[in-house]
Formats: C-alpha cells, structure tokens, sequence
C-alpha cells in the first residue's frame, strides 16, 4: 500500500512541477501547487523518518532524498533545511561524510537566515554527529556546547537531553585517540564524558524519551569502561576503583538494555549488550568476556547472520541494517580472543577460529557502510594484530581463510581484498 501510495504521489509531483513552469498558470494555482509540493516534502519526511527510528537506514536516504528535491522545489526555506539536515545525519550514517557535512552546513546557512534559535541549535548538533563521526572531536565538542547552551537558555529539556549523550561520546572518542590515550588530558576528558552521561540521563527521565534514556545509559556505561581500561592499563593515574568502575560500566549498559528491551527499540537493546564483553576483554577478563559474547548472542536476529552456503542473509521486507554493525563488533571481538590464544599458545585451532571470525566481521561491516568512522577502526584492529605475525603464519592464516569462504560459498572475501591492498595477503 505504501508503495502504491508513493507512486500515485510522484506522478502528482510531476504534474505540479509541469503546471509551476507553465506561464499561463495563475499566482493563485502556483501557490496552491507550492503548498501541496510542502506537503509531499512533509510526506517524505515523515516516511524518511519512519524508516530511520527502525534503523533502515537505506530506505531513509531515499526517503529524505526525495524530501530535499521537492523541498528545494517549493523554495520554502524552513521546509527545505528540515530535509537538509536529516538527509545528512542518514549519509553520516552511511559513512558519506563530505556529503553530510556540505548538506548540514547549507542548513546551518540556512537556519541563521531564519534566525530562530532552536532551528540553529538543532543544526550545530547535526554538525557535531557528523564531524565526531569524522573524528574532528575539537570542532564536534565546540559545536556540541553550543547546542547545549541554546537547549538549556530555551528550556528545551530533550534537546539538552540529546546532545549532553553527544558530548559524552564526542568526549569518549576524543579521549581514545591517538596522541589522548594514556594521558591525564585523556583521563579528564573521560571524567567529563561521564558527567555528561549522567546529566543526559537526568534529563532524559525528565523528558520521558525512550531512545534518550537507553543512549545517554549506553554512553556512561562506554565511558565508564574506557576509564576502566585506562585504569587496568595503569599507565596514567585514574584515581579510581577499578572494581567499582566495572560494576557501574556493566549496571548501566544492562540498564540501558532493559529499557531498549521494554520499549521494542531492537537496535538500541544489542548495541547496549554489544558493549559488554569489551568491557571485560579490555580489563582482561578474557573468561567473562566469552561468557557474555555467549549470552548475547542469544539476542541476535538469526536472519542477519552469514551462513554456510548462504552468502546473503534473508532480511525480509523492512531490513534494519544497523545490526550488521554490532553484529560485526561481536565477531571482530571473537576474533581478537582466537587471535591472543594463539599468540600465547601457538595452537593452529585458534588461527583457524580467528581467520573465521575476522572474515566474517568484514563482510558484515561492507554490509554496513564501508566508510564509517567505527568500521574503519574494527579494519585497523585487524590489521594492527595481523601485521604482527611472521609470514608464514600469514601463509597458514590466508588458508584457512580460503577454507572458510569456500565454505561460506564466497569467490572472493573483503578480509582477502583489504589484506592483499596492506601487503599481508600470503596465499
């Protein structure tokens, strides 16, 4: 039906657009057809916005794509930035980033035209998404404080909400960057990141957001477990309870989950349980990690997993992509297990398992996105552990890699194409 719906309304477009060009056409007729092209726009967003709140992330970049072209049609700039800025968050998801960024940037211009500040507010969070996925955490964070502050001044609570969770991650990530990891800058920007966490949640409860409370719960439990880490590590004074800090890391991730869980949010609830093996992998609790990984695997749509002999899995008419991702950060994790007992015991069972995991990892994330921010740093994880190994080591691992995709049906694997490109592919 929804099909059907969509189809009668692009042939109406197409009439609009013809009767808008049409001189002969009378001022009255034109603004009639400019507010029934506000209309479709408004249609297309509501359909775009459907889509992305299930995580179908593709059918929402068509969705809003089709909202900016007939947006930009009516020449009604609140309309047409609305479609900008949401057609640009999609696209970060996507891992286009340029793109998102030009078309958020157009909106901001837009916005400060307008001059209302929530609609200014709502553009400076956009860009701080986009440019934390990029890994410009300064100008994110700079664009992040912003948002909070106009939020805060119009005592717009969710939208304080919102983007204190934003600021939290933007602040995490600073912290596990190159040049930040292991330094008392790193710790502090960690300390901030959970305060920020536990303010979005306050917040959040306030605004009754459902999807609010589970993120800003996933950020404090991701922050409180890279404190964790930097802690265990012991490379940089933390001054906290180890102890302490996996108990809160692991509490408000399985909160977060139970709310996911509640509210019918199946993306939200495995990105929270995603979160927990790493949390006892990186204090090296190697026995728990696995015990987790087990439990949450219980959890993942089957349907979304690559079986033997069935490349593509069967999604059905509304697939949610985003699983991929966290499926893709479970399998990268089995794979780092397999990979440090082989390390410590040199058994070839162990490189067989991490030949699987890492194969099967890659192909769940080109699932996903090729460019994005987080599958970008599960491929250097990878590479950083295979580099590490002798040759024939890599002569052994690209075998068992080969037996793999055999039997998975694949002809050519992106581990194989990604390894061959960095010199590591040894078949």
């Amino acid at each position: 039906h929804r099909d059907l719906h969509l189809s009668i309304r692009r042939q109406r477009q197409m009439c609009i657009r013809d009767r808008l060009k049409d001189r002969t056409t009378s001022p009255e007729e034109k603004a009639e057809d400019i507010r029934e092209l506000v209309g479709v726009t408004f249609a297309y967003q509501i359909l775009g916005d459907y889509y992305r709140q299930r995580d179908q992330i593709q059918e929402a970049f068509h969705a809003y794509r089709y909202a900016v072209k007939y947006g930009r049609e009516s020449r009604v700039l609140i309309i047409l930035l609305l479609s900008l800025t949401r057609l640009g968050l999609v696209l970060n998801r996507l891992g286009n980033f340029d793109d998102a960024v030009a078309l958020i940037e157009d909106a901001l211009d837009m916005r400060l035209q307008i001059g209302l500040p929530n609609l200014i507010a709502a553009a400076y969070s956009s860009l701080g998404i986009v440019l934390t996925s990029q890994g410009n955490y300064q100008s994110a964070i700079d664009n992040l404080e912003k948002t909070v502050a106009i939020y805060r001044a119009l005592g717009h609570t969710l939208g304080v909400a919102q983007n204190q969770a934003n600021l939290s991650e933007a602040k995490r990530r600073y912290a596990g960057s190159v040049g930040m990891r292991a330094t008392q800058e790193g710790v502090r920007l960690l300390h901030e990141a959970i305060s920020f966490a536990e303010e979005a949640g306050v917040s959040a409860e306030q605004s009754a957001s459902a999807r609010t409370i589970v993120r800003a719960n996933i950020e404090l439990g991701c922050a409180l477990r890279a404190l964790a880490r930097e802690t265990y590590e012991g490379k940089v004074r933390t001054a906290s309870s180890l102890q302490r800090l996996i108990i809160e890391s692991e509490n408000a991730l399985r909160k977060a989950a139970s709310h996911a869980y509640e509210k019918a949010l199946p993306v939200l609830h495995l990105d929270a349980l995603a979160n927990i093996p790493f949390l006892y992998y990186y204090v090296n609790n190697v026995t728990k990690a696995k015990h987790s990984l087990d439990e949450i695997w219980g959890y993942v749509p089957q349907n979304y997993l690559i079986q033997p002999s069935l490349i593509e899995p069967v999604l059905g008419s509304e697939p949610q992509i985003a699983f991929w991702r966290h499926i893709a950060k479970l399998t990268t994790l089995q794979g780092h297990i397999a990979y440090d007992r082989f390390q410590e015991f040199l058994h070839d069972e162990d490189l067989r398992q991490c030949a699987e995991a890492y194969m099967l990892a890659m192909e769940y994330n080109e699932r996903y996105s090729h460019d994005e921010m987080g599958i970008q740093n599960s491929r250097q994880q990878i590479y950083d552990r295979l580099r590490k190994l002798d040759v024939q080591v890599l002569r052994r691992f690209a075998l068992y890699v080969q037996e793999h995709a055999a039997n998975y049906g694949f002809t050519e694997t992106n581990l194989q194409k990604r390894l061959d490109m960095r010199t590591l592919w040894f078949a």
